[in-house]
């Protein structure tokens, strides 16, 4: 039996290959998670100048800096680990009570089989179980995926939230790299 994050009802899968399943991560899977997004994040390089770019990957790929401020989840496809997300249960430099997600990643290979979609719904069942009126990501407008699933789920722009890049991993005189900020309200359902 699989469980559905949003619902948490079981379902049987027919096809235990194709099956997202969505746990925990464990401390020594960290390396094989970080591979992972930094196959996602690659393909996207030339959204950002080089050394900004770097520093984002890094520090995105730098799962055990969050270890223990942040619930790293990952997903699974035929036991191997194909995409993955921080969930934090109070969002960083957001109002309080906004649980948030970030650096969710798919690897290439598992893109467009709802592997981001099981992730970020577990993010929500997370955030729902622990009372938060709002879960809350950063991303950037350029990543149409990104954005189309985020609003399919029903998250909203919240612009009074917008950062940047570019400021935030201390790059004084390079460029603005805008991340928008999207919402999902939690307290209607």
């Amino acid at each position: 039996m699989a469980e559905d994050a949003a619902t948490g009802q079981g379902s049987a899968s027919l096809d235990r290959e194709t099956e997202v399943v969505v746990r925990p991560a464990r401390r020594p899977e960290i390396p094989a998670i970080a591979a992972v997004a930094a196959a996602a994040y690659a393909p996207h390089r030339h959204r950002r100048p080089a050394p900004v770019w770097a520093a984002h990957v890094a520090e995105t790929c730098d799962i055990g800096r969050r270890w223990d401020e942040s619930v790293t989840l990952v997903a699974e496809v035929g036991g191997a680990i194909v995409g993955t997300v921080a969930f934090y249960g109070q969002a960083m430099g957001l109002p309080s009570g906004w649980a948030g997600l970030r650096a969710l990643a798919v690897d290439p290979s598992a893109q467009g089989r709802g592997v981001g979609r099981a992730l970020t719904l577990d993010c929500v069942a997370r955030a729902r179980a622990a009372g938060r009126e709002a879960l809350a990501v950063h991303t950037s407008a350029e990543l149409a995926s990104a954005m189309a699933l985020y609003r399919a789920l029903g998250f909203r722009r919240c612009p009074e939230h917008d950062a940047d890049a570019t400021a935030l991993l201390g790059f004084a005189g390079e460029a603005p790299s805008p991340l928008v900020a999207l919402k999902l309200d939690l307290r209607d359902g």
